[in-house]
């Protein structure tokens, strides 16, 4: 059985804004986008890239925005 986990967009881009304070301090201290999201804990699998999934795109999305 399949179960469907629905987010609303509020819900979505809280989560977006947590998730960048988590990598935040990486990404100040010069790491890469794939690297900083390893040390956040961000991405478990270490050939994953932060292209790969619709969670991590906003988060660098969001991070662009903001001057990193």
């Amino acid at each position: 059985m399949i179960t469907v986990i629905t987010q609303s967009t509020n819900e979505r881009k809280q989560e977006t804004r947590e998730n960048f304070h988590r990598l935040k301090p990486f990404l100040d201290k010069g790491y890469s986008y794939n690297k900083a999201l390893r040390e956040a804990g961000l991405i478990n699998n270490p050939t994953q890239s932060w292209g790969s999934c619709a969670r991590t795109r906003d988060v660098i999305k969001y991070a662009k925005k903001h001057g990193y």
